[in-house]
């Protein structure tokens, strides 16, 4: 009997069960799963953002190895590349020009007190400062530094020393693993507890670290990263919404403060790189065009982005090199409206991953384009393909299984589509040869197509649909 041996041809041959079978997800939104990042003592900043967004993860965290109550604080100083991120909290900012913001108090207390643990790099030094402003100036201050090996928690007491007879209106505070962020180490770690003012009334917001904040969001499943990270986590800039195209959600974006202060909001699939986003899903076929529903409601004259980055897997630099990056603004629109991206890319090499992105803003411009309030919402997305296949990004076919092989009188092509479609199966021969073409006509669902081949010779066939 003879032989005749079948291989998916294209991109589908040796690698189709390791890259379909990921299926490109979530286009329709229906899927969100609650993400924790870290968790913020109340009233404080930290370094938690910088460490969780370097990769390290938060470098000041909630312990229960507490002096009084419940928990305390622990910071750590981490290594960050060649680099080492020191931990610090403040109340205020702190900046090159010296502290913004603060916490209000009409009281200039005697001492700041507290309780600290620490095991400190030799020759550094951990450092706690404390301001009392009065309309911006400063009216009184002190300043500690923390040596060596403390292994048991000890009480440490540090006088304010006034600089003008007058009552202040806020505090500034900052405790950090380091008195010299330009030469400092990685591994100091430091204690805090019941940090609290002798001498006046009002107590030290938060001093015991008893109430931290979850920074947390809802996000999409399947890949998708969004600017909640670096929103605040009370008021997310990108959420799901009931007011879908189809289903039960869709996503819905809107320009907030974010953690840098430039309102911002974005949702991508793929990876957030150095300057621009890199990464993707896999493809296995040449895209031909993006469509999908969207409402938009800018502010002013803002203006939306839609973003696609194709990209192709470089085995000898082993890292991607870029094919394709297409942007377009999507116009206003108060109903659901249909959008298409059409792909009119002469490809220089057949790309394997797929980057798609969209915003309320174009980011691109100047920050003073990004407006707050603006809102976007996306549903319903789907890709075409060269071949003609049409399928939601979530609904791309997964397997597709050819049995007997090697065949006989006949080929067996078992395989799903979500939607309605014309299905041709093409058989070629090692040279590119087409040997028969066979019109399955319009399909949908589960799909199982008898291709007769027993007028073939034996030997090996590559087939396409």
């Amino acid at each position: 009997m003879k032989k005749l041996y079948f291989l998916f041809l294209f991109a589908f041959s040796l690698t189709f069960s390791e890259t379909l079978a990921q299926n490109i997800p979530n286009a329709g939104f229906e899927s969100w799963t609650q993400h924790f990042f870290y968790a913020e003592p109340v009233n404080f900043s930290t370094t938690n953002f910088q460490g969780y967004f370097s990769g390290t993860g938060p470098n000041v965290t909630k312990t229960t190895d507490a002096y009084a109550g419940n928990f305390a604080a622990r910071l750590e100083a981490v290594a960050v590349d060649t680099n080492v991120l020191p931990g610090f909290v403040s109340i205020g900012t702190p900046g090159p020009g010296g502290f913004a913001g603060g916490f209000p108090f009409n009281e200039l207390p005697d001492t700041l007190a507290g309780f600290v643990k620490y095991d400190i790099t030799l020759g550094d030094s951990a450092f706690l400062l404390i301001i009392f402003t009065s309309g911006g100036s400063p009216i009184a201050a002190s300043a500690h530094q923390f040596y060596g090996v403390q292994s048991d928690y000890a009480e440490f007491k540090v006088p304010l020393f006034s600089l003008l007879p007058v009552q202040p209106d806020t505090f500034q505070f900052f405790l950090a693993t380091t008195s010299n962020f330009d030469s400092t180490q990685a591994g100091s770690v430091l204690f805090v507890d019941e940090l609290h003012f002798i001498g006046a009334t009002a107590t030290f917001p938060n001093g015991g670290f008893e109430d931290w904040t979850d920074v947390a969001s809802e996000e999409p499943d399947g890949g998708w990263i969004t600017s909640n990270f670096f929103s605040n986590p009370l008021d997310p800039t990108v959420t799901k919404t009931g007011d879908a195209h189809s289903g039960n959600f869709a996503i819905r974006l809107e320009n907030k403060p974010s953690l840098g202060g430039t309102p911002t909001s974005f949702a991508i699939l793929g990876q957030l790189g150095g300057e621009d986003p890199e990464g993707g899903f896999p493809i296995s076929n040449t895209p031909k065009k993006i469509s999908g529903y969207y409402k938009y409601f800018p502010v002013g004259t803002d203006s939306s982005i839609f973003i696609t980055q194709f990209s192709k897997w470089n085995q000898a630099t082993q890292q991607s090199d870029s094919i394709a990056n297409i942007k377009v603004s999507l116009p206003p629109a108060n109903t659901y409206t249909s959008f298409e991206i059409p792909l009119n890319i002469v490809w220089s090499a057949q790309p394997d991953t797929m980057l798609l992105g969209f915003a309320p803003s174009y980011l691109d411009n100047d920050t003073s384009t990004v407006t707050l309030g603006s809102v976007l919402q996306v549903d319903d997305l789907e890709i075409e393909f060269v071949s003609g296949i049409i399928v939601r990004l979530d609904r791309y076919p997964a397997f597709v299984n050819a049995f007997p092989n090697p065949a006989g009188d006949f080929l067996h092509l078992s395989f799903d589509l979500s939607i309605q479609t014309p299905v041709v199966v093409v058989v070629h021969d090692g040279n590119g040869r087409t040997w028969k073409t066979y019109d399955a006509g319009l399909r949908s669902g589960a799909v199982d197509i008898a291709l007769p081949v027993s007028e073939l010779n034996t030997g090996t066939y590559f087939y396409s649909i």
